[in-house]
């Protein structure tokens, strides 16, 4: 079983063809698939996950952890912008754990000193978000900008198709998100070093993202990436070194009223070094999100009320509150 392979150049929402079909079937049975043909020039990938590398390396050497005392881009509750950590993410992300490759991993590991991990502020553009990001190498910057700015392109393009084979208007989840001036961004960038031969490290035990929209680039296409599909693990087998894994979080599942389902995944590694930069697009912080009225209806009722944002993450950060818990009727 293979993760369906899409590609953007094929996919037109205001003549939807068999691209736009396609991409339908693989959200109904996969609830992600992997993106190519998507404009996003190769070299430009390259550049920038190599100065992502120099970064962390770079980070590293000071062992420094930037905590959010710069005058805020936004209210995050005290939630670091940038930080370099080992082991154990509050969050329940990124934790490392050595297993024999023959063993399956625990689903509720210990923490473990296995990872680095950064969490960038990208959108919307309050203040000056790269007031936030790493300084060196030179140039480090300008590339996260241009990465960014190239994901906000794609993720606007795939929330007008996902509409529009949701039988809506092209810019109905843009707007739902709080409109193209106002959606946030945040990068998501984890570097995970190599493991001895013989054993695999959990990098991220099964979850689902808190977010709407995830855009995966897993730089060199490294295996790593699994989901949950018939209550089995499937490897995600990159079939190029520059293509994008999109799946859909908790947030965009409450928007569609449950028609684009919440993506149940983990991360391993079980060779080479691997860094891996999610940049997960989410409506604005301060909305309020609920399922777009269109798409309730007497033989679809509504299955989520509506809720803060904003609370919405913090009662999963900090009171372990699911989606189904915050959201549901």
């Amino acid at each position: 079983m293979e993760v369906p392979v899409i590609s953007l150049k094929d996919l037109n929402e205001e003549k939807p063809g068999d691209e736009m079909a396609k991409m339908d079937q693989a959200m109904k049975e996969w609830e992600c698939f992997q993106l190519i043909d998507h404009g996003v020039p190769g070299d430009a990938i390259d550049a920038f996950a190599e100065a992502l590398k120099v970064a962390f390396k770079a980070e590293s050497k000071t062992k420094a952890t930037k905590e959010s005392t710069r005058k805020g881009v936004y209210d995050n509750k005290g939630v670091p912008l940038l930080v370099l950590k080992p082991g154990y993410n509050a969050q329940g992300v990124a934790v490392f754990g050595i297993h024999n490759t023959d063993e399956e991993p625990p689903e509720d590991p210990e923490p473990a000193d296995w990872v680095e991990q950064m969490l960038l502020p990208c959108l919307p553009n309050v203040g000056d978000p790269t007031s936030n990001w790493p300084e060196n190498p030179l140039g480090v910057r300008e590339k996260i900008q241009n990465y960014v700015m190239e994901m906000q392109r794609l993720a606007e393009k795939l929330l007008r198709c996902l509409a529009v084979n949701a039988g809506l208007k092209p810019e109905t989840f843009i707007d739902a998100y709080g409109g193209s001036d106002a959606a946030a961004m945040m990068m998501v960038i984890n570097m995970m070093p190599a493991v001895p031969a013989g054993v695999t490290t959990l990098t991220a035990p099964r979850h689902r993202d808190i977010n709407g929209l995830n855009i995966l680039l897993v730089v060199d296409g490294r295996e790593g990436f699994q989901v949950m599909r018939n209550g089995k693990w499937c490897s995600v087998n990159c079939v190029h070194p520059h293509a994008l894994l999109i799946n859909t979080g908790d947030l965009m599942e409450v928007v569609s009223n449950g028609r684009y389902k919440s993506l149940l995944h983990r991360g391993l590694n079980c060779g080479e070094a691997r860094l891996s930069v999610a940049a997960a697009y989410s409506p604005n912080r301060f909305k309020v999100i609920g399922p777009v009225r269109d798409l309730i209806d007497e033989k679809n009722p509504r299955l989520y009320k509506e809720g803060s944002h904003a609370d919405f993450q913090a009662a999963c950060k900090i009171k372990g509150v699911t989606c189904s818990e915050y959201f549901g009727i």
